[in-house]
């Protein structure tokens, strides 16, 4: 019976480290994956930036953190950190390419 016992939690902590692991992966490859989308929005010209796949980006990294979060992997404070963080880098670049618009736009009209 206590062998049984003992080996049940091993399998439950080797599974929790498995489920952890992976999570962890899953949410450091989106913030890749994210941080290269807003370097090449970033060197687009200013008629080409597009943020329809950054914005689709930031709901798939929203729906991991909040997973992770709810099975207990990371504290739920961390998620909601780690999701304030990853949309002001998206927020910050949208409002640079509009700042830079706005001031080409204004030099023209000058010119």
């Amino acid at each position: 019976m206590i062998v049984t016992l003992n080996k049940r939690k091993a399998f439950k902590d080797k599974k929790r480290q498995t489920e952890k692991r992976k999570y962890k992966t899953l949410i450091k490859n989106q913030n890749k994956i994210i941080e290269n989308e807003c370097f090449k929005q970033g060197n687009l010209k200013q008629n080409e930036v597009d943020f329809t796949n950054l914005k689709k980006l930031l709901g798939q990294a929203q729906k991991i953190l909040d997973k992770a979060a709810r099975k207990g992997i990371i504290h739920k404070n961390s998620a909601a950190r780690r999701k304030s963080k990853i949309s002001h880098k998206i927020n910050n670049l949208e409002r640079q390419v509009r700042i830079d618009n706005f001031a080409k736009n204004s030099v023209s009209a000058e010119e």
